[in-house]
C-alpha cells in the first residue's frame, strides 16, 4: 500500500510504529503517538504542531516530521505527551 508520502511501507518491520517527531538544537522528541500507520501519524503533524505553539510559542521555530520506531523500542517510548491534548482537539472539532 503506497501512504501519502509516496513511499511503500509494506517491507516495515512487524511491530513498527510511528509518531509525531519534533527536533530543536539537536534535541529530539516524540509527542504524539503511536500510530500503526505513516499515514495516520503524517496526518496528525500539522494538528500537533498548532497544540505545541499554543503552548509554548517558540515551537514555531522546531522541525516537525514522522519517525519510525522498531520492535520493543516503540512499547518503551509509550504514548506521546499531546496524545490528551489530540483528542480534545478533535472533539471540539466534531462537536
Amino acid at each position: 500500500m503506497i501512504c501519502p508520502c509516496g513511499a511503500d511501507h509494506s517491507a516495515d518491520a512487524e511491530g513498527s510504529r510511528y509518531f509525531v517527531s519534533v527536533r530543536d538544537a539537536g534535541r529530539s522528541g516524540f509527542p504524539a503517538g503511536p500510530y500503526a500507520t505513516h499515514a495516520e501519524a503524517l496526518a496528525d503533524v500539522e494538528a500537533v504542531r498548532e497544540i505545541a505553539y499554543r503552548l509554548d510559542g517558540m515551537t514555531h521555530f522546531f522541525e516537525w516530521g514522522t519517525a519510525r520506531v522498531d520492535g520493543d523500542a516503540a512499547a518503551k517510548l509509550g504514548p506521546g505527551k499531546l496524545n490528551e491534548a489530540l483528542k480534545v482537539s478533535r472533539e471540539r472539532a466534531e462537536g
